[in-house]
């Protein structure tokens, strides 16, 4: 799986909307969907309630849609759309005037003194920011993070925690209890030094065109189960372990057998019929003890390997 810059992701994002024929309203509602279904798997009870902290963006048109849709749901949910621009995208302020028709509950807030209690909230939900940023949050929309971050509450970020700069170090960000980010994975997720911003990271499938993202280009990739899944070959009726392969491990030395122990557990977990560990004197005792399906060829010495007979 392909970890992808900000700007390839809206390429692809463009490129879906052109390959596919769809509009970015119906892109958005895909996105604000997967979020849902992630949403209410998780979190059951429709008596807690939910504030939506949503931007002026795309990221905060998301937001609203997944208002839209947990309110539709029985769910106990108000949006705080925080106008840190005079402008909006067309397609956030397309939702807000659905929301406003299907009398979802909306506070407009411009100002820090008219920033909500977020005591009264059991999880807050940010939507400010998306991955465009690219300069460091200030006014109002640092004041409502702030206040996010010192409120103890459960925080859930749309796609990324609003303030984490994709290409550049992080200092000032929403701290999220999870992350559930579309489709493609962003390195900023993976750094450690922005774990305080991300949390627990899921990745939900959001429909993006496939043409569009094999045709993007990177050398950083994200491996998952079905990545792994897709190397395996089907065993044969027949096939026993000296149909298999025959691994030979080598390595380990004085009281450091560690190393080709795993080595070798390794190489039977991943499907090698027989394997056999060369290491120093004493590793059949090591070895054996931890799991006996490894054959052991022992060294002379017991503290490195003086001399290896291949024959």
């Amino acid at each position: 799986m392909k970890i992808l810059s900000a700007e390839q992701i809206r390429e692809i994002d463009a490129k879906t909307v052109t390959y596919e024929a769809v509009s970015s309203l119906e892109l958005m509602k895909r996105a604000a969907k997967a979020f849902y279904y992630w949403f209410i798997e998780k979190y059951q009870d429709k008596q807690a309630s939910i504030l939506i902290l949503s931007g002026t963006g795309n990221n905060g048109g998301d937001g609203i849609v997944v208002a839209r849709l947990l309110s539709s749901s029985g769910y106990s949910v108000k949006v705080c759309n925080v106008e840190y621009s005079k402008e909006r995208s067309e397609d956030c302020a397309h939702n807000i005037r659905r929301a406003k028709a299907e009398n979802v509950p909306l506070l407009f807030v411009s100002k820090a003194e008219e920033i909500p209690d977020f005591s009264d909230y059991a999880i807050l939900i940010d939507a400010l920011f998306g991955t465009g940023l690219n300069r460091d949050v200030s006014g109002i929309a640092h004041d409502v993070i702030l206040r996010m971050n010192e409120s103890g509450k459960t925080i859930i970020s749309i796609d990324v925690p609003s303030g984490l700069f994709m290409d550049k170090h992080t200092d000032f960000a929403v701290q999220a209890a999870h992350t559930v980010t579309f489709q493609i994975p962003k390195a900023a997720l993976f750094l450690p030094d922005n774990a305080p911003f991300t949390g627990e990271v899921t990745l939900v499938d959001i429909g993006l065109s496939r043409k569009a993202i094999c045709e993007a280009e990177t050398n950083w990739f994200f491996q998952v189960k079905e990545d792994i899944a897709a190397l395996l070959k089907p065993l044969s009726r027949f096939a026993h372990k000296g149909t298999q392969g025959h691994a030979l491990i080598i390595g380990g030395s004085g009281g450091k057998t560690g190393s080709v122990c795993l080595a070798a557990k390794a190489a039977l977990k991943t499907g090698c019929g027989l394997v056999t560990a060369y290491g120093p004197k004493g590793l059949s005792a090591v070895l054996g003890s931890w799991f006996p399906e490894a054959m052991v060829i022992e060294d002379a010495d017991s503290d490195y390997l003086s001399d290896i007979a291949f024959d």
